[in-house]
């Protein structure tokens, strides 16, 4: 079985730069994460919605303990 870059090595499935701005989407543990980055004034957000399935290679996606979700996600990993 092939390892999926994607759900198991963290690599964006979309990047998109519009000027300063910055936008990622990529999955990490069982959630789909966007997160947009202004560079101009140092400052990001991002959403995060749960998901079951690795919409790329289809493999069912392990929870990840809510504090190391958290703490990842605010650490912008």
């Amino acid at each position: 079985m092939e390892i999926c870059l994607y759900c198991q090595k963290g690599k964006a499935m979309n990047i998109s730069e519009f000027g300063d701005i910055s936008i990622k989407t990529y999955i990490h543990g069982n959630l789909l994460v966007t997160e947009a980055i202004n560079y101009r004034n140092d400052k990001d957000d991002f959403s995060a919605m749960r998901i079951n399935v690795c919409p790329m290679c289809k493999k069912e996606l392990e929870e990840l303990p809510e504090e190391v979700m958290e703490e990842e996600i605010e650490e912008g990993k």
